[in-house]
């Protein structure tokens, strides 16, 4: 019994360090609320990456990135400018919050090739920002 025990403990840990070398895609903003006080120009930085192996990837310009917000969806994808996470080209973008409420980033990136799965692989990508203290719509459906 212990050593069916050992066993499985061997295995999920061996399970658990196979996903965290995974690759992701990021949209990380300069702040996750923003308040009365604070700036309201956020900074958003999208970036492909292993981070947990703190491992940067090349991010080809997204097909698209948006902000939704009361079930309206802004297009921002030509505000995108080049720019380095972890040393790789990747995006930044700057936003002007002016209402509150749930703002909801959303990047496609472009499609890509992932042999080891025989397919194509998009990972579509979020995050909400809170402002001025309403966090009202952070659960609504974006159609994507």
């Amino acid at each position: 019994m212990k050593k069916l025990s050992t066993l499985t403990a061997v295995l999920l840990v061996l399970f658990f360090c196979a996903s965290a070398s995974a690759h992701f895609g990021m949209v990380i903003p300069s702040d996750n609320m923003v308040a009365p006080d604070d700036a309201r120009k956020l900074a958003l930085a999208l970036s492909f990456s292993h981070p947990f192996e703190g491992m940067g990837m090349t991010l080809v310009k997204p097909d698209s990135f948006v902000v939704a917000r009361d079930g309206e969806k802004t297009d921002l994808t030509e505000g995108l400018v080049p720019a380095k996470v972890m040393g790789h080209p990747s995006w930044i973008a700057a936003y002007p919050v002016k209402r509150p409420g749930a703002h909801t980033f959303v990047m496609t990136p472009v499609p890509y090739w992932e042999p080891a799965e025989d397919c194509f692989i998009i990972h579509y990508t979020k995050t909400v920002v809170a402002a001025f203290g309403d966090d009202t719509g952070w659960d609504q459906e974006l159609g994507l």
